[in-house]
């Protein structure tokens, strides 16, 4: 099952302007920080349109008990952040990571 999400934000700035700092990677680092999220860039690939990344983030926050079984101590997933110069714009594709045994459940 595929889930598109759509998420359009506003900002009173040049599109180039704020393209430039959403799209370097040394802010993203800052930004993660901020919000305590792990971040581990797993890739870089240059491209003509714009930078490529593919990172880890791992959220601070502890996973109910239930669940680490599958999911391990936090909840973490890598992003494929594609940027695109000419059209200001990125996109995401965002990959969970579960860990462990598979599921079964019988009603």
């Amino acid at each position: 099952m595929t889930t598109e999400i759509l998420i359009e934000d506003r900002f009173a700035c040049e599109p180039q302007k704020l393209f430039e700092m959403l799209s370097d990677n040394a802010f993203d680092d800052a930004l993660m920080k901020s919000l305590n999220m792990g971040k581990e860039l797993l890739d870089e690939a240059p491209k003509s349109a714009g930078p490529e990344y593919r990172i880890r983030l791992t959220s601070p926050e502890p996973i109910p008990a239930i669940a680490k079984k599958f999911i391990g101590e936090h909840l973490s997933y890598v992003e494929t952040r594609t940027w695109n110069k000419t059209a200001c714009s990125n996109q995401w594709v965002i990959v969970p990571e579960v860990k462990g045994a598979s599921v079964e459940a019988k009603g």
